[in-house]
């Protein structure tokens, strides 16, 4: 007598051959083939594009200002500049780098400002690269300011933490943050900012969102279902999110996943933090909810599976539109209040159901 079998799938058909024998020593033989289900179609990460050979690239830049605030039209590296800055102030020039750019010299800290000042914000051109963008050697990679940096390949974070501030924007294809900073914080998100991965994003290092709340031209916050339902957020991904370590938002942070998200370590929510989820959520550890001065909100369009506890603290709303399985404990917050659970399919929860859940 079998009670149960655990498998474990790497995302890939799986093929189970399995011998039963019953009490009279009579035996049955099953075998058969998993497909991939679809919730495991996020473990297939995309593939980093590989920069190729460096002596290949043309110098863009040797700390002369005129080299840095100009078009090129060839693979480019930059050379390390004592300001750190990538873009300095006062280039408010539209920029095009015809191929890669690599950032391989010994930079500690690169700030792309790209603009003037602030009142010049409207006017100020994007910096554009048409192939894969290589940060390298430096620590911290920094976007400042209103324009985006806008790479039409891939983006490779080999060592360097992202950081946007202010109302910057950065957009790639496919975002690699395989590195991080000192603190451990991989990619960091905040203000104003919007970082967009029009396919998948990959963040090996923890992954700090703190946004706070978009205004249209009079300087009125924007609602963040009006954000949602106009494709926008700080963090936006076409396709599907992969966290190798913790997410944590707060704030008023907009979330916008089109895919399925998968986080390897825990799922933080606080304040007006809002995160749409296209497809499946998968977390390998605990997701935690805390409204304050508002409601925090998780949607998730399809299933949603929760290797760990669910705290779903006061002024939170969690709504799974498929099924919802939480293998630990479903919690109060430490002040003993509860938010809201909508699930439409069904509920499968390994610790039991709460007597105060909804």
């Amino acid at each position: 007598l079998i009670e149960s079998v655990d498998v474990t799938a790497d995302g890939t058909p799986l093929s189970v051959d399995l011998t039963l024998e019953n009490k009279a020593g009579q035996t049955y033989n099953i075998f058969t083939t998993i497909e991939k289900p679809a919730e495991l179609e996020i473990a297939l990460l995309p593939v980093p594009p590989d920069p190729g050979n460096p002596e290949s690239y043309e110098k863009g830049a040797e700390g002369n200002y005129e080299d840095y605030c100009r078009s090129r039209n060839e693979d480019t590296k930059y050379a390390y500049d004592s300001s750190n800055q990538f873009i300095p102030d006062g280039c408010n020039k539209e920029i095009t780098i015809d191929g890669n750019v690599w950032f391989l010299d010994a930079h500690e800290v690169i700030e792309m400002k790209h603009v003037v000042n602030m009142e010049d914000a409207e006017t100020t051109a994007s910096f554009n690269v048409t192939g894969n963008l290589f940060v390298d050697t430096p620590r911290e990679f920094k976007i400042h300011n209103t324009h985006p940096l806008i790479v039409e390949g891939d983006a490779l974070f080999r060592y360097a933490k992202l950081e946007l501030i202010q109302k910057s924007g950065f957009i790639a294809t496919n975002i690699h943050a395989v590195g991080g900073d000192h603190t451990g914080n991989g990619v960091v998100v905040g203000n104003q900012t919007q970082l967009e991965a029009r396919e998948s994003m990959v963040v090996a290092k923890h992954f700090y969102i703190n946004g706070q709340n978009f205004v249209d031209k009079n300087n009125t916050n924007i609602p963040s279902e009006d954000v949602l339902s106009e494709g926008g957020g700080h963090v936006i991904t076409g396709k599907n999110l992969i966290a190798n370590t913790g997410v944590k938002a707060v704030n008023d942070s907009i979330i916008n996943i089109n895919g399925s998200a998968s986080i390897s370590n825990k799922l933080i929510a606080e304040d007006r933090s809002v995160i749409k989820i296209g497809k499946n959520l998968i977390i390998n550890g605990d997701l935690e909810m805390y409204g304050n001065d508002g409601y925090v909100k998780i949607t998730v369009d399809g299933d949603a599976r929760i290797n760990g506890d669910l705290i779903l603290g006061g002024n939170s709303i969690l709504t799974i539109k498929g099924n919802l399985t939480v293998t630990g404990d479903v919690k109060q917050d430490d002040k003993g209040k509860n938010g809201t659970l909508n699930v439409t399919g069904e509920t499968n929860f390994s610790n039991g159901e709460p007597s105060w859940l909804n």
